[in-house]
């Protein structure tokens, strides 16, 4: 999810990726828009204007912050992500979840405004 955050707002310039990625340089306003289907209980990129990437080639890992990064709309399976369902798709049971939870908490967005 959070390479298509990242590919939404990048693939209306000429620019890599990695003009932006860990740089400082600030992602470009314009971006297609975004639909997240999180397929997991996770860390709750689906909310948040962060995009973490890993790039290999050069041995980096960082998180880039955009308001272009908001998907326009989020469409959630409370199947996954109850206490009641499948526990391999419950967050709870996901390594490093705890870590990111206060993020989608502490940034508060309204897509409306």
């Amino acid at each position: 999810m959070d390479c298509a955050k990242a590919a939404a707002s990048v693939a209306l310039t000429p620019d890599s990726i990695r003009k932006y990625h860990g740089t400082g340089v600030a992602m470009p306003e314009k971006h297609l828009p975004l639909i997240a289907v999180p397929p997991t209980a996770g860390t709750g990129s689906e909310v948040t204007c962060v995009s973490v990437l890993s790039d290999h080639a050069n041995g980096k890992k960082a998180p880039i912050v955009s308001e272009g990064f908001y998907p326009a709309a989020a469409i959630i399976d409370p199947e996954h992500r109850s206490a009641g369902g499948d526990h391999r798709y419950t967050g709870d049971f996901i390594p490093g979840k705890r870590k990111h939870d206060p993020f989608s908490f502490l940034h508060n967005h309204d897509p409306g405004e």
